[in-house]
């Protein structure tokens, strides 16, 4: 009985064994089906809970953990492991070290398998880096028990599963970075009750966020950044009361939008909120001040305006980054102690940097770059205890660089910070304290920064960078900063106004980059220089002399920029040993001479030669053909001779040869064919001949060749159509004939000076815009504009044999045209369009100038330049033409300031004659072809060897200004200035009439006395000054009036005698009454001498006539003497006369007395001569338009001239008739009168 019992328990042992092992044959057997067992390192001779990344249960697999080891792809029988609770398999890469270090990379490929549904038990998936393809299935909803699943960078497409919504002890999903992902977030995914960290950065979904997920009531994570999600914040979302981070970062075109929700104030846990890039705008909600436990904010590139006093209550924050939003307002005086970073450069915010900031201490970085801050640096911010940088760059700030900065400074504290000020309007000095600051970088270029550089600062211990170009600094380069150019890695001091030469001082120059240009530096290159680590010098625009320095042959220095200096001698051969470092070198713009040494091919890794505009010779090296990699050489404006190398070929990655301008010859080699990389080509200026290679059809990237200047001959080579990136071609001065090729994209044809000999223009380049064909052979009549490249702008067919007609219509876009000096013939056509430039000279063009045209002129800005010389045309020019331009054509020489309303000269040629107006209005003269001139401020004419005249009768208006206006404002104006000078003269002669009666005036003329002895004049010099002050003023009195007379002569001849006889009256007038006084004068000093030396032996009426002949003869030269004693007292009288104390000084009265006769002068002149327009080849001759009104402002004008002539007259004989006649008693010796 007992028996039974035990081998039943027996049995059941056995079963449970055998079962057991057939589970763990099972597990074993299902695993090695994997096609990576092997390479995981599972085989049967071990136990198979003792395989790599194999974890057990009661002899059952419970998790498989490969990390980046194996390769191949998901096993669809793993769903038969019906114990496995996780699977990771990462992907990864893997390095390996034979000779060079490698990466390989390893995990798993295919899709995600469907079978896995069926592991009920599975919690954890890891799958991370792997390159799956296909789905998410939603068969794996049935994965019930599963709490993470984390798929990232797997390169999985397709949409969310809605089903996934049953996974609801799911805590953590992670499908970020696989872009493939796409379709919106299922809102059935709110059931995750228990998720709390969700990640689906880098995705493609697109859609809104669902306002239902306010229901995952456990989420603390959440990362949707880098998606195509759009619309606007759920204010449901305020019940995601656990969320700690959200990361909604955008770098793409879809992005959210509207405010920022005021009710996730509620979000209290919240420690991270990145919204960065979206188009949220409005301001921060003053409701978020009871984020408190907020750490890290970044609203980045987005609208948000402020205002940034809703930051002050989060006193946790340690991080504020609102750079390139749309902040405005001043910055808050306090801010959180604990923050250490704040971004809000890029806004624009107002105001002064506050003091306030002056306790924070834990600051890392502050970036207020690139606003509109203004004021002065606060001196308090010394008390920032700061170790990373300050970026206060691009804004307004002014005033000084504070010294406390230094002086016992938190700033840096003992690590070092970086210093950004560039790009602001500070000025002074750069303090010297400052080199007390541990800086590692410090910017101050873009400033008005003025003086010197401070020789303290080479103790700055740890600086690695200074840039302070674009100042104004002064001074020379201080020796004392040996330790900064041996410990930074770059100084800039570029475009200032430094001077002094290079310091020798600066011996083991370990910095990377030294930046001097555009100084004023001189001197030579430092022999103590040889021996630096440079990578990068530039020197270049300054005034260094001096040669190019053997020592340096040490250096290996990849670029060098020496160009523009006055560095002289050859090029040394000693550089050939920098070798493999060289990559940039320019020595453009300096005196060097000699050959290019062929030792420099050792510069086999060099990409950037120039050597333009020196004084080199010789031959171009044919071993520079080792310069493989050269992917520029400039060697224009020298003096090379010889011929083209043909070994360069093998440099070929050239892409830009320019040798034009010196003296190469020979031909073209045939071998350059090979450089195919090429884009920029120019032989111009040199003795090159032969014929253009067709082989270089080959060079299919060019872009811009020249051949000007040269001898080549032939014809251009049909290959050359392969060219089809060519926009530029210059052919120039050569002797090529036959035509040009097809070129896809030629745009600039410069072909002057050849032989081409096109028939027919319609077989240039369709893409044609710039075509130059002037004096080549070029036969046929000019093309109908669909004959023509529809693009074309600029067209030069000067000197050549085209024959015909014009067309009547031209290239739409067509705006300079010459076809000067062709056998055209017919008329100009009247509808072509508006041309920026027309020239037509030396054709056989006839007819009329086309009315059409003369709105060319009109509403532009820009010149027109017309030229129609040597035709045959004929007529007037339009009437429209005069009027556009507001020609007024009259005749005057005398290059007074006529009535001119608008700028314009006018040249005028009859035989070899020339009358300019120089901005005036010039006469034209009858009969004989003119030529004409016409410069408006948009348009100038020539159209000298015609038969063209003017005809202008006075129309309406003159530029626009109505005639009655015009006639009224200068009526009134003149009537004004006649009873001004009216009220002067009468208001003078009241107030000194009893001064002015002939007896007191002559008794004045009585009372001459010596010169003090005390008056030490130089008589020679005053003397001599007043003649050439009086010749001076007789030649341009002669001057003036020949010209006056001039003028009332063409106005008799044409028949208005009356006006003509007026004009000379008012000509005459204020002489003659000047005259007059004189000779009064005159006559009673004759006759008083008469009567005293007769003593009544003769009749008074004899002694009379006597008396007033001899007056009469003798007053033009007293009228003379006493000009000239004005002038000598105006000129070096003593000023101790009595009588300069009553009004003022001679000198003034004088220059006063011109100006007004010079205003009262030309005044009528002006407005009678605006009224002459004449008729060129009228038959009738000179028509003379005078209308009563300007007329009678001319009569009034010129007598108030008179008027004030004759008080001015009077005011200085009354007032300087002692002085005067004092140094003219003394001059001429006259005797007393009484």
């Amino acid at each position: 009985m007992l028996e039974r019992p035990w081998s039943c328990i027996s049995l059941l042992l056995a079963s449970i064994y055998i079962a057991r092992a057939q589970s763990d044959l099972s597990d074993t057997s299902i695993l090695l089906q994997a096609s990576f067992a092997t390479e995981a390192g599972w085989n049967t001779s071990v136990d198979l809970c003792s395989w790599p990344g194999i974890t057990c249960n009661n002899r059952r697999v419970k998790s498989i953990e490969l990390y980046g080891s194996v390769t191949g792809s998901l096993p669809d029988a793993w769903s038969q492991l019906t114990q496995l609770s996780m699977i990771s398999l990462t992907g990864a890469y893997r390095s390996t070290f034979t000779q060079t270090f490698e990466s390989t990379w390893y995990g798993f490929t295919g899709s995600l398998p469907q079978s896995w549904s069926s592991l009920t038990q599975l919690e954890t998936i890891d799958l991370t880096g792997n390159r799956l393809n296909g789905s998410l299935p939603s068969s794996w909803s049935a994965l019930t028990q599963m709490s993470s699943i984390n798929l990232e960078d797997c390169y999985l497409t397709g949409s969310l599963p809605e089903s996934w919504s049953n996974l609801t002890l799911l805590k953590e999903l992670d499908l970020s970075y696989n872009q493939g992902l796409n379709g919106s977030l299922p809102s059935a995914w709110s059931s995750l009750s228990q998720l709390s960290n969700l990640t689906l950065g880098s995705t493609g979904v697109t859609g809104f966020l669902p306002p239902s997920w306010s229901q995952l009531a456990q989420l603390a994570s959440l990362d949707v950044s880098s998606t195509s999600l759009s619309g606007t914040l759920p204010d449901a979302w305020s019940n995601l009361t656990q969320l700690k981070t959200l990361t909604m970062t955008q770098y793409g075109s879809k992005r959210f939008r509207g405010s920022l929700p005021s009710s996730w104030s509620s979000m209290i846990h919240l420690t991270l909120l990145d919204m960065s890039g979206h188009d949220i705008d409005g301001e921060i909600p003053a409701s978020w001040a009871n984020m408190t436990n907020l750490l890290d904010l970044d609203l980045s590139s987005t609208r948000v305006t402020g205002p940034l006093e809703s930051l002050i209550n989060m006193t946790k924050l340690n991080s504020v980054q609102l750079k390139n939003a749309s902040l405005t307002g001043t910055l808050p005086d306090t801010l959180s102690l604990q923050l250490s970073t704040i971004e809000l450069d890029s806004n624009t915010l107002t105001g002064t940097l506050p003091s306030g900031w002056s306790t924070l201490s834990k600051m890392e970085e502050i970036d207020l770059s690139s606003n509109n801050l203004t004021g002065t640096l606060p001196d308090s911010w010394a008390n920032i205890s700061l170790t990373g940088i300050i970026d206060l760059s691009s804004n307004n700030l002014t005033g000084t660089l504070p010294n406390s900065w230094g002086n016992n400074s938190r700033l840096g504290n003992s690590s070092g910070f970086s210093i950004y000020l560039n790009n602001n309007l500070l000025t002074g000095t750069l303090p010297g304290s400052w080199s007390a600051l541990p800086m590692y970088s410090v910017w101050l270029f873009g400033n008005k920064l003025t003086g010197t550089l401070p020789s303290s600062w080479g103790n700055i211990s740890m600086i690695e960078e200074i840039d302070a170009s674009n100042n104004s600094l002064t001074g020379s380069l201080p020796s004392t900063w040996q330790n900064v150019v041996k410990g930074a890695y770059g100084l800039t001091l570029a475009n200032n106004s430094l001077t002094g030469t290079l310091p020798s001082a600066w011996t083991g120059i370990w910095m990377e980059r030294l930046l001097l240009q555009n100084n004023h530096l001189t001197g030579t290159l430092p022999d103590t220089w040889g021996k630096n680590n440079l990578t990068y010098i530039d020197l270049r625009n300054n005034d260094l002399t001096g040669s190019l320095p053997d020592s340096w042959s040490a250096t290996q220095l990849p670029y060098l920029g020496l160009q523009e200096n006055n560095i002289s001698g050859t090029l040394p051969d000693s550089w050939s040993f920098a070798g493999e470092t060289a990559l940039y070198m320019s020595f453009k713009g300096n005196k060097l001479s000699g050959t290019l040494p062929s030792s420099w091919s050792n510069w086999t890794q060099v990409q950037f030669l120039d050597f333009e505009d020196n004084q080199l010779e010789g031959s171009l090296p044919q071993s520079w053909a080792t310069m493989q990699i050269l992917n520029y050489i400039g060697l224009a404006s020298n003096s090379f001779n010889g011929s083209l190398p043909s070994s360069w070929n093998k440099s070929h990655l050239l892409e830009y040869i320019s040798v034009s301008g010196n003296r190469l010859s020979g031909t073209l080699p045939d071998f350059w064919k090979n450089l195919t990389m090429l884009n920029f080509l120019s032989f111009g200026d040199n003795s090159l001949s032969g014929y253009l290679p067709p082989s270089w059809s080959a060079m299919s990237r060019l872009r811009y060749i020249s051949f000007s200047a040269n001898f080549f001959h032939g014809s251009v080579p049909n290959s050359w159509s392969n060219w089809t990136q060519v926009q530029e071609m210059g052919l120039d001065q050569n002797q090529l004939s036959g035509t040009i090729p097809q070129m896809a994209n030629l745009a600039v044809l410069n072909a002057t000076s050849n032989k081409l000999s096109y028939s027919s223009l319609a077989d240039l380049p369709a893409s044609l815009k710039v075509v130059y064909l002037a004096n080549n052979s070029l036969t046929g009549t000019f093309p109908q504009p669909n004959q023509l490249p529809a693009n074309l702008t600029v067209l030069d067919l000067s000197n050549n044999l085209l024959s015909g007609a014009l067309p009547q219509a031209l290239p739409a876009n067509l705006t300079v045209l010459n076809v000067s000096q062709n056998q055209l013939t017919g008329s100009l056509p009247t509808q072509w369009q508006r041309l920026a430039e027309l020239r037509l000279d030396d054709t056989a063009l006839t007819g009329v100038l086309p009315d059409a045209w003369s709105e060319w002129g009109s509403n532009t800005s820009n010149s027109i330049q017309l030229s129609l010389v040597n035709n045959n045309l004929h007529g007037q020019v339009p009437r429209m033409w005069v009027e556009q331009f507001c020609l007024a054509v009259t005749h005057d020489f005398s290059e007074q300031v006529l009535f001119e309303p608008t700028p314009l000269q006018l040249d005028f040629y009859q035989g070899d004659i020339a009358h300019s107006s120089r901005d005036e209005s010039v006469f034209v003269p009858i009969g004989s072809p003119i030529t004409l001139v016409a410069q408006h401020a948009s348009i100038n004419v020539t159209l000298n060897g015609n038969l063209l005249s003017f005809s202008y009768q006075d129309p309406n208006s003159i530029c626009g200004i109505p005639n009655a206006i015009r006639n009224s404002a200068l009526l009134w104006g003149a009537f004004l200035v006649l009873i001004l000078g009216t009220i002067i003269g009468v208001h003078l002669w009241l107030r000194h009439k009893k001064d002015f009666s002939i007896p007191r005036f002559l008794t004045r003329l009585t009372l001459l006395s010596s010169i003090q002895g005390n008056q030490k004049v130089q008589l020679s010099k005053v003397v001599a000054t007043a003649m050439w002050v009086f010749l001076t003023d007789v030649v341009w009195f002669v001057y003036s009036q020949v010209t006056d007379i001039i003028t009332i002569h063409q106005v008799f001849s044409s028949g208005q005698r009356r006006y003509a006889f007026i004009l000379l009256a008012i000509l005459l007038l204020p002489f003659l009454l000047v005259m007059l006084l004189v000779a009064r004068v005159c006559v009673k000093h004759v006759q008083s001498k008469i009567f005293t030396t007769c003593r009544g032996r003769c009749n008074s009426v004899m002694c009379n006539v006597i008396a007033i002949a001899i007056g009469l003869a003798l007053s033009p030269f007293l009228f003379l003497a006493l000009y000239v004693a004005m002038l000598i007292q105006a000129i070096g009288v003593s000023r101790q006369h009595h009588f300069l104390h009553s009004f003022c000084d001679l000198t003034t009265m004088y220059r006063a007395k011109s100006i007004v006769e010079s205003v009262f002068n030309a005044l009528p002149q002006a407005i009678i001569q605006t009224k002459l327009y004449t008729m060129g080849n009228d038959p009738n001759g000179i028509h003379v338009y005078i209308n009563t009104p300007l007329f009678l402002a001319s009569v009034f004008s010129s007598l108030a001239s008179i008027l004030s002539t004759i008080a001015l007259l009077m005011i200085e004989l009354y007032q300087f008739q002692y002085g005067t006649f004092n140094f003219l008693k003394r001059l001429i010796d006259l005797d007393p009168l009484v």
